[in-house]
């Protein structure tokens, strides 16, 4: 009886060290899974070099207040408001 007792504690304490490790492996899995994906976007967020460009209409350099612009006013205005 005692035999049978004891081969039985065993049994579920290996259960037991067996489920432990499993659920160990996964979270380390699950662990370095956010690590890598935290480190991606990290990384696209240091690197997202975006242009701001705004309209020169309000800018002081491109305003105009004569009778007439030249070309390269114009010009310089179609492509401001072009490049929103």
């Amino acid at each position: 009886m005692d035999y049978q007792l004891r081969k039985s504690s065993q049994k579920q304490l290996a259960i037991g060290v067996v489920a432990c490790a499993v659920i160990t492996v996964l979270s380390l899995r699950i662990c370095y899974q956010s690590l890598k994906q935290n480190r991606e976007l990290t990384f696209q967020l240091l690197d997202n070099h975006q242009t701001i460009i705004t309209p020169m209409v309000d800018h002081k350099g491109f305003s105009f207040y004569g009778t007439r612009g030249d070309a390269h006013y114009l010009r310089l205005m179609a492509l401001s408001l072009l490049n929103p």
